[in-house]
């Protein structure tokens, strides 16, 4: 899938999708989030909408409930009730009532909630007491009107409310007076303040029983819905709550409660009519960006295939051309594009031109290093031949020395035996000398080859020590060896020896009297191999140091008698440790002492041997 995708956008027509893609996606995702917060602050400004009708639908019904209140004020003030005529005040109230507010009645109810006078009846009927006494209770307790919630009457056998108000006669409340409202009188209030189509409202008393619902649909004097139950009856006052209808929808309400009549006021409005503006306009927000997507893709695709075209036609302007020729290639008529292909063709121009330089440079180096080649070899061939030339005679002038000086021809004085000594030492100073130029020129032409033995280093360290300790004691340096690891390692035998004699001479010969040289055999930190040589003499800056790698190169110290020598020794001992596959180390610093490490490859160690790997000191004095 990754693989798909890197490939998808490694063309120009990819990596333009990519952009449109990149482009369209955040913008339809911004409209979505657009289109969510618009319907948020929607939500907030309904609900605050739904607060708002159901606190004015309580101030309608809590008016009616007060005209209610003020009626039956005025007949509680009548002299007839003073007075004690009832039944005039029967026949007063039942004319009034029916005057001012057509299908009601008047009820006189004493400290029991016994029924004296019912216009619905004639005066002197035996009256039923009222089944709950609980509102002229409050009547007497408070001296002020109160309201009862949803009841049947026990006369007109309807669904009623009723309001009571105290009768006053002497400053001592003697009766109350009530009057029913019916809920159809309430419910009108509904109708005369229409919500918005879909919504839905109900008038609830404080038992949460409907007194009137809009639309209309049989439910009065049953309860509301369990959810908003408890809140109108323990007078929670406004409200939001999302519930479930009768009919199974989703409904937001808001609940507004009156603080005089107590009733509630319930409005609902289904989800499903919140939702749907909102679905519709993400939906008209996801298929603009759908479109617009298509639509921008159909474009970059028409214009990168034109630049592709181009782009091609330039490529195999380029690709048809020889090799290291200048071409004009065509252009593509974009402004970018036509500067990049002028840059192209400047750059091919240089590259001709390089690569004609190039090839001049080349054939010239193929000559010079012809030449050189010619040159080295008819130098190894001439160090040979004349080493091999100059080695006879030679070991003829030192061997006739040395028999002039063993007295085989006769009795030589001594003045003659010194000039001798000094014809055989100048004989084998010159063959040593001949001998390292042979011993270079084989190991430059590659014509050196290993005799691979098991060598103990250990061992070579204390004979080399051993053979040199005439030298040392001439030169008044101590040379020992240093405790090391008994490591056997796979290797030419006199090679080694051969180096590490080079490298012990040199330090005896570059350490004063009074001095020292240590020789070790040891494995280090990286499980190689290694001779180390350690001196306390002048040693070297790193100038010199790189110098002494080299052949015939000479340090010439100050104050310091040295034997003169041609300098070949540790060229020849480099190119041995590297014939070995290890490395030739030098660590020096002036008046501090040199210190030499001869390292093998780990993979010469030979197996079965004991030694434990150890740090390999810079400087004799670490």
């Amino acid at each position: 899938m990754l693989s798909m995708l890197r490939g998808f956008t490694s063309s120009l027509i990819g990596r333009q999708i990519l952009l449109v893609v990149a482009v369209a996606l955040p913008l339809s995702g911004f409209g979505v989030v657009v289109v969510s917060m618009l319907r948020a602050a929607r939500d907030e400004q309904l609900a605050l909408d739904m607060i708002a009708r159901a606190r004015l639908l309580c101030a309608a019904v809590d008016a009616e409930v007060e005209a209610a209140i003020t009626r039956l004020e005025v007949l509680a003030a009548a002299p007839l009730i003073r007075n004690g005529d009832l039944g005039a005040f029967h026949a007063f109230a039942s004319t009034t009532i029916a005057r001012v507010d057509p299908g009601a009645w008047v009820v006189l109810l004493d400290r029991d909630a016994n029924q004296l006078i019912n216009t619905l009846r004639p005066y002197g009927t035996r009256l039923p007491a009222r089944a709950d006494p609980s509102n002229i209770e409050r009547v007497f307790r408070t001296g002020r009107p109160a309201v009862t919630n949803l009841f049947a009457g026990a006369i007109s056998n309807a669904q009623v409310m009723a309001v009571d108000v105290p009768v006053l006669i002497d400053g001592e409340i003697r009766f109350a007076l009530g009057s029913p409202i019916l809920p159809d009188r309430l419910a009108a209030v509904l109708d005369r303040n229409p919500l918005p189509e879909g919504w839905r409202v109900g008038l609830v008393d404080r038992n949460g029983l409907f007194i009137g619902r809009r639309p209309a649909d049989g439910l009065v004097g049953q309860s509301i819905n369990p959810a908003l139950l408890a809140d109108v009856a323990e007078g929670a006052g406004d409200r939001l709550a999302r519930i479930v209808g009768r009919d199974g929808a989703d409904l937001l309400v808001a609940v507004a409660q009156s603080p005089h009549s107590g009733f509630s006021i319930v409005v609902g409005v289904p989800r499903s009519m919140l939702d749907e503006p909102y679905r519709q306009g993400s939906g008209l927000v996801l298929a603009g960006g759908l479109l617009t997507l298509l639509v921008a893709t159909a474009v970059a695709v028409l214009l990168t295939r034109s630049v592709s075209f181009r782009l091609e036609r330039i490529a195999h302007a380029v690709s048809a051309r020889s090799p290291g020729e200048a071409v004009r290639l065509p252009r593509a008529g974009v402004r970018e594009i036509d500067v990049l292909t002028a840059n192209l063709e400047r750059a091919l121009l240089n590259v001709a031109e390089q690569t004609a330089e190039r090839e001049r440079a080349a054939t010239a180096l193929m000559t010079a290093k012809e030449a050189a080649e010619s040159a080295n070899r008819a130098k190894s061939n001439f160090l040979a031949t004349m080493s091999h030339e100059l080695r006879t005679p030679l070991n003829a002038i030192i061997g006739f020395a040395q028999a002039l000086g063993g007295g085989h021809f006769g009795d030589l004085s001594d003045r003659q035996k010194g000039y001798i000594g000094d014809i055989e030492q100048a004989g084998q100073h010159l063959l040593t000398v001949i001998s390292g130029i042979l011993e270079m020129s084989r190991i430059e032409a590659g014509r050196l080859h290993l005799d691979e033995e098991p060598v103990a280093l250990d061992r070579i360290a204390a004979e080399v020590c051993e053979m040199l300790a005439p030298l040392a004691q001439r030169s008044g340096v101590e040379v020992w060896v240093v405790e090391g690891d008994p490591v056997t390692i796979l290797a030419d035998l006199g090679k080694v020896r051969q180096a590490l004699l080079n490298v012990v001479g040199n330090a005896l010969k570059y350490t004063p009297d009074g001095g020292r040289v240590e020789v070790s055999a040891l494995v280090d930190r990286m499980g190689r191999p290694v001779l180390a040589v350690a001196d306390t003499g002048i040693g070297m800056t790193a100038e010199e140091v790189e110098r002494a790698r080299h052949p015939f190169e000479r340090i010439r110290p100050a104050g310091l008698d040295v034997t003169e020598g041609v300098g070949l020794g540790l060229a020849i001992t480099d190119g041995l440790m590297r014939l070995h596959g290890g490395a030739m180390e030098i660590w020096s610093r002036p008046g501090q002492g040199t210190r030499v490490v001869l390292a093998f490859g780990a993979e010469r160690r030979m197996p079965g041997t004991d030694d434990a790997a150890r740090d390999v000191p810079a400087s004799p004095s670490s």
